[in-house]
């Protein structure tokens, strides 16, 4: 893109018409300094712009959402003359924190180059392609600006960031690894996976009594899970769900939420399954954390842009879970529809949590309904921290 100022058209028809109705010599050599600093100016950033290559690299292929990213974009002038003014605009930025990248002004001396870096915190998931950048060359006049968007190879993964939970009460009628409930289904008593320290509520037939005396403290034997301790996990990517002024963010903080409860069921050694309603469906699963990268691999781009609602997702997926297991739901909106399918895998067995994105506060009456039939409540706030929202 080319722009020039209009004071150039000005300056040149003042002084043509200073030298025509003025005469003498003074007004011509005036005008024909004027015109020739204007083609000079002119040719020269045409020229120089032609000549200019960009690069771009980071320190990591990868990062995830909250961390420090480093990018650094090199330019280069195989032009004869001198670049005296070159800005510098990195549209990827943007893309990733949300905000306008501020530009780097440098000056280039011919076949000469200079690294721009800068540091920025990741906001936003997804896979960036590098660029384009924007580069604006102007002369020492200000007079003409040559912009041009520079198309660069490379791409820059920023995945779902991934909080570590110390716990996590699924309140099932199960034990998920070392997780310990009240009733320890899906236990193989003929196999010890690890023994440790007694909790009050641990049933006394699993205290190992020589480790207990030898240690002079209670310790209990852990036994290997069966194949059907299972957590399923639901993360609601309606688009009617998503307030537009807040979509972007509610994404991400739902998106947090689900990959650290994925993390934390497969770390205890659940059997888990991952659901989500974007337009291109998420289904996928593991039994341990070998598998954990599926699901940052799937998650790292889903958008909010589902055309099932969340309700018909539960009711298709559903019947096809072991009842029992343990139902995740993430979601930022809380309905009669929603609310009448939660009662529905409440009634038929399936142990039901609800993770709540607030964007707005559920009616007095969806609140009464969830306690009624003693379903786990997390309520996040999109300011919220996620490790203290879920373990409390």
């Amino acid at each position: 893109m080319f722009r020039y100022k209009k004071s150039v058209i000005f300056l040149v028809l003042g002084s043509l018409i200073f030298a025509i109705f003025g005469g003498g010599k003074l007004p011509y050599f005036v005008l024909c300094i004027v015109i020739f600093t204007v083609l000079i100016s002119y040719f020269w950033t045409r020229s120089v712009v032609s000549k200019l290559t960009v690069r771009q690299k980071t320190v990591s292929d990868s990062v995830n959402v909250g961390d420090r990213a480093q990018i650094s974009t090199m330019v280069f002038n195989g032009s004869l003359l001198p670049a005296i003014y070159v800005e510098i605009k990195n549209e990827m930025i943007k893309n990733i924190t949300g905000k306008d990248s501020p530009g780097n002004v440098i000056y280039l001396m011919p076949f000469d180059s200079k690294r721009v870096t800068e540091n920025f915190i990741c906001k936003y998931r997804g896979r960036y392609n590098f660029g384009p950048v924007t580069v604006s060359i102007s002369d020492v006049f200000g007079l003409f600006t040559w912009e041009i968007k520079v198309k660069l190879e490379g791409t820059f993964n920023v995945y779902p960031k991934v909080v570590k939970l110390s716990k996590f009460s699924t309140r099932s009628a199960q034990v998920f690894g070392t997780v310990t409930t009240k009733q320890n289904a899906n236990e193989d008593y003929s196999s010890i996976s690890d023994i440790r320290k007694y909790y009050p509520g641990d049933s006394l037939r699993k205290i190992h009594w020589k480790v207990s005396a030898r240690k002079g403290l209670l310790y209990v034997k852990n036994y290997e899970m069966t194949g059907s301790a299972e957590a399923h996990v639901f993360l609601n990517l309606y688009k009617y769900d998503y307030s537009d002024i807040y979509r972007m963010d509610t994404e991400e903080k739902s998106v947090e939420c689900a990959i650290s409860v994925v993390y934390f069921m497969l770390r205890e050694g659940v059997s888990t399954m991952l659901y989500a309603n974007s337009k291109k469906q998420v289904y996928t699963g593991s039994r341990d954390l070998s598998g954990f990268k599926n699901f940052m691999e799937e998650l790292i781009n889903v958008k909010s842009d589902g055309e099932e609602p969340f309700e018909e997702l539960l009711e298709l997926r559903s019947r096809l879970i072991s009842r029992g297991s343990t139902v995740i739901l993430i979601t930022c909106a809380v309905y009669d529809a929603l609310i009448n399918r939660i009662i529905q895998l409440k009634e038929i067995g399936f142990d039901v949590i609800l993770v709540y994105t607030v964007i707005n506060d559920i009616s007095e009456k969806h609140l009464k309904i969830i306690s009624h039939y003693d379903i786990k409540l997390y309520k996040v706030g999109l300011n919220d921290d996620v490790k203290m929202a879920l373990e409390g």
